[in-house]
């Protein structure tokens, strides 16, 4: 069984025991307790059946978690309005394991949201849009004062066919929305795909495979 079946088979075994256990000690309740042990089958059977009817959408553990949550105050109490401990204990011990196996884990809340990072990283590094197209600026030739066996992301060539971020590891067409992002500054031109993945990029979505 896959895990989720292995959660629905043990919330449905504890939900099993405290409702048929409470509805058989009714029998022998009266007054307060009676009315206290009741309310507690009612809610704690239509949370349940909430929880049966809503599992196979992801929804049904709250259910089962309410429920439990439920019977540890009832017994709890009940307890405190003279119910005995021998016969509390059993009950508050199952709803217990319940409701600490029902509990939502709060991991499922804290899932960062950084997934498209990975495609675009240079993206959290771009300054403001530049105000014209890359098409239109000067034909300067710029060449970096570093050492000519390095192979480093320094080297600058303007303009080029294909245009990359110093902090990124990805080249762009220079129409690509991308690419106009990137500050004159960071820009590092290739005359050619060969060129790029010499230096250790590759190429973004952008590019044509021609």
């Amino acid at each position: 069984m896959s895990r989720s079946q292995n959660w629905f088979v043990l919330f449905t075994f504890c939900a099993a025991l405290l409702l048929i256990g409470t509805a058989l000690l009714l029998r022998l309740s009266a007054g307060a307790l009676f009315v206290v042990q009741l309310v507690l089958l009612l809610v704690g059977a239509a949370l349940f059946m909430a929880g049966f009817v809503n599992f196979a959408m992801g929804r049904g553990r709250m259910f089962f978690f309410a429920g439990f949550l439920a019977f540890v105050v009832g017994e709890v109490v009940l307890l405190l309005g003279g119910r005995s401990v021998e016969v509390v204990a059993p009950f508050l011990l199952v709803a217990l394991v319940g409701f600490f196996a029902s509990m939502p884990p709060a991991s499922r809340s804290m899932k960062p949201v950084m997934a498209s990072v990975s495609d675009e990283p240079h993206s959290m590094v771009f300054d403001s849009p530049m105000p014209k197209p890359v098409e239109e600026v000067k034909t300067t030739l710029v060449k970096s004062k570093t050492n000519s066996s390095a192979k480093v992301k320094t080297a600058q060539y303007s303009p080029g066919k294909y245009v990359a971020s110093k902090q990124s590891n990805q080249y762009h067409e220079p129409k690509c929305d991308w690419a106009l992002k990137i500050s004159e500054g960071r820009r590092v031109w290739f005359k050619d795909k060969e060129e790029a993945w010499e230096q250790g990029y590759k190429a973004h979505s952008c590019v044509s495979t021609k």
